[in-house]
């Protein structure tokens, strides 16, 4: 069958919401929704036009999902500050018991808030790990001889047990079809199209390919098939 010369197409990379500033996710939230009402699209393809994940989208438009500065804005997110400021009140406060006073404990906030995981941060934290690790008289040891033995024979009898199987499956394949079947191999290793279809006593493999970001695997039937023909339904989206 002649195969179509089709090219692949590479998608662009999609902007992180999480990372730009407030005012950026306000902006796209108001213009997501805003191409939503007057213009009926989708979320598919508001995502395209914005360069935005599809999912975020869907939880704006469908699910009423708000971005966070709008969220603490609206009456849910001021309902959750007065529910958290409840559930911190007393000894569940992180500063109950200590003396601090009322400027010192504002500061702390602040400092809190502009805090950061810089390159120093984690170089700290991963020696701080290493030397817990150092402490443990097990660290760095290699298994036990009678652990490796256990799983290495483990894994030579899984190993051994699908080679076995898949030998067979041929066996019964081959003899099968010397018998007057028309049998088919579809176990683990072989390989398998996404439909199998029947037409006047023919047998076509087809294979649905949707062109994202690479092209169809032709060459995947290049070599002689079980198959009378292969058939190609290529799709440019879903």
């Amino acid at each position: 069958m002649k195969m179509p010369s089709i090219q692949g197409k590479v998608a662009e990379p999609v902007t992180k919401v999480n990372e730009l500033p407030d005012n950026e996710k306000i902006e796209l939230y108001r213009r997501a929704i805003k191409l939503h009402k007057e213009q009926k699209l989708g979320s598919r393809r508001i995502s395209k036009i914005l360069n935005i994940s599809p999912g975020t989208i869907d939880k704006w438009i469908y699910h009423g999902k708000l971005p966070r500065p709008l969220y603490w804005e609206s009456p849910a997110g001021e309902a959750r500050k007065k529910e958290q400021k409840e559930q911190w009140t007393g000894s569940n406060n992180p500063m109950y018991g200590k003396h601090y006073t009322q400027e010192r404990i504002k500061q702390i906030i602040e400092n809190n808030k502009k805090w950061e995981r810089t390159e120093e941060y984690r170089q700290n934290c991963r020696e701080a790990q290493i030397k817990r690790w150092e402490n443990n008289p097990e660290y760095r040891k290699s298994q036990t001889e009678h652990l490796r033995r256990i799983r290495t024979t483990h894994r030579e009898k899984r190993v051994y047990y699908i080679h076995a199987h898949e030998k067979e499956v041929e066996k019964q394949t081959s003899l099968m079809n010397s018998q007057g079947f028309r049998a088919i191999n579809v176990s683990i290793s072989a390989k398998k199209p996404d439909i199998i279809a029947f037409k006047d006593g023919k047998i076509y493999a087809v294979e649905v390919e949707t062109l994202r970001r690479r092209p169809p695997n032709y060459e995947k039937w290049e070599q002689p098939s079980p198959f009378d023909d292969i058939i190609w339904v290529i799709k440019e989206t879903i």
